[in-house]
């Protein structure tokens, strides 16, 4: 195993901000996603999180592949969770693309099906009917 992917893996196993994100870590968090936008710095970045995490009363970040591309490492897996707000369940494929230098996370750009997120947040069954 190499060390990029033991740095991700051992971000993904913790969330030591202190530990894994470099001082002026720049995440990119697809907009239309809660919490979508750029969040520089690793006080924004934990600040960002504390706000994603309270709005859910459950939440998973399932790895199913962590991808090593030499200077970047790609996570891919499912997002599960309940929302606090209205009491739905979702299901939502991720893939996140880290940028490492010197050991830390520098950069972190994020994709995910949008779509279905808002249809959780707005209580409306997947797929939409049509």
């Amino acid at each position: 195993m190499t060390a990029n992917l033991e740095l991700i893996e051992g971000w993904y196993a913790t969330l030591d901000f202190d530990r894994y994100l470099a001082d002026d870590v720049d995440f990119e968090v697809m907009e239309g996603f809660p919490e979508g936008g750029r969040h520089r710095g690793r006080s924004d970045v934990a600040a960002m999180f504390g706000r994603f995490m309270a709005l859910y009363s459950e939440f998973k970040a399932e790895i199913e592949d962590i991808i090593d591309g030499g200077s970047g490492v790609t996570g891919v897996g499912t997002y599960r969770g309940v929302l606090k707000s209205n009491g739905e369940s979702f299901e939502i494929p991720f893939c996140h693309i880290w940028y490492l230098k010197n050991g830390q996370i520098v950069r972190m750009r994020h994709f995910v099906n949008t779509l279905k997120m808002a249809y959780a947040l707005d209580a409306k069954s997947w797929p939409p009917a049509g």
